[in-house]
């Protein structure tokens, strides 16, 4: 274990690109055909479809799992806290992440044994990583610290919050101001029932974007490869990996032509990693304030129309907040934004 231990310290990301992928693919690649042909990929009777749906979603929580994982095998403090005060979050959090997944597949209304089954089998990873928030382990807890309290200026989670629908809506602008035709949303509704659409979408993108992926994308491994690397560099190494962890997903999705998805999603999703990597530093170091970017682009997606002057704006925004903010220069290394193996794990230097 002490050796499992020296090495998962030494070598950090590595280890946690390795885990994270291990974690993901194992439960993607056998499911998710399944779950997106609805059996039709092996022909499974519709049971084994259902079942499938949790592993699908269970998958999307593998970077999280990664770094607490990770952590835990490095933690060399004593447990501190309550032994009751996790146990008491994990079950109000499972109720509350089962709930969203059966509103997900709008059956609410049926509570037969195997419907609550399901919604409550598939809450477990999110009921469990929101546990750890209140771990007693000194580094799970910290590294969630910012989940509990939030850091950095107020703005900055503002900017997190309305930059990607209003850069979304200035593509719709241009579009109608070149006389274009914007094509409606994937989602609709009018009065009450839109509003309570987008709270479920926000609630429902707030368990994968925050508690699954940025809490190991950008709050475990960009603080480390930041402390390699300029935030730019960092980014551009950390975008490659985010963007091929998607892959089993959309192949299940799309088919194996990456065309339909990759080539205009993908695109928009690495240069969107650089603005992530600047509200990141900016928030010092917050997990929340980049979660609630990653919420509020899944939630822009269904509810703003998508233009094609949509993926434009987004590279150029990228573009200017690399310029503006200098990013190919190196944080110090008392930045919040990068690791500082001082004052985290005092055993041996941090590689790659």
């Amino acid at each position: 274990m002490e050796r499992l231990k020296n090495m998962f310290t030494q070598h950090q990301v590595i280890a946690f690109f390795v885990l994270t992928y291990a974690i993901t693919w194992a439960l993607w690649i056998p499911f998710a055909p399944l779950a997106y042909s609805g059996g039709r990929a092996y022909r499974a009777p519709s049971i084994i479809v259902h079942l499938s749906v949790p592993f699908v979603i269970h998958g999307v929580f593998g970077p999280a799992l990664a770094s607490i994982i990770l952590l835990a095998v490095m933690e060399s403090k004593p447990r501190q806290g309550s032994r009751r005060t996790p146990w008491i979050v994990f079950a109000v959090s499972w109720v509350a992440a089962a709930l969203i997944y059966r509103t997900s597949r709008q059956q609410l209304h049926n509570l037969s044994l195997y419907a609550v089954a399901i919604s409550a089998v598939t809450a477990l990873p999110g009921a469990f990583i929101a546990s750890c928030a209140v771990s007693r382990l000194p580094g799970i807890r910290k590294h969630l610290a910012s989940l509990v309290k939030p850091r950095g200026a107020v703005v900055w989670y503002l900017v997190a919050v309305f930059l990607i629908p209003g850069l979304r809506f200035l593509g719709v602008l241009i579009t109608r101001v070149l006389g274009q035709s914007i094509p409606p949303p994937d989602e609709t509704g009018e009065g009450l029932r839109l509003v309570g659409m987008v709270a479920f979408s926000v609630l429902y993108s707030a368990l994968h974007g925050i508690l699954g992926e940025e809490i190991g994308w950008r709050g475990f491994a960009l603080p480390r490869l930041q402390s390699r690397f300029s935030p730019l560099i960092a980014s551009a190494i950390l975008g490659v990996f985010w963007l091929i962890w998607h892959l089993p997903l959309h192949i299940a999705e799309f088919g194996f032509d990456i065309r339909k998805f990759a080539l205009p999603h993908y695109i928009v999703m690495y240069f969107w990693g650089f603005i992530l990597t600047w509200i990141y530093n900016h928030s010092k170091g917050s997990i929340l304030a980049v979660g609630l970017m990653h919420v509020s682009f899944n939630v822009s997606f269904g509810f703003i129309p998508q233009t094609r002057v949509w993926n434009t704006i987004v590279i150029l925004a990228a573009v200017f907040v690399v310029l503006a903010d200098q990013m190919w220069k190196k944080l110090p290394e008392g930045s919040p934004g990068v690791f500082n193996r001082d004052t985290h794990y005092s055993e041996g230097f941090l590689h790659l």
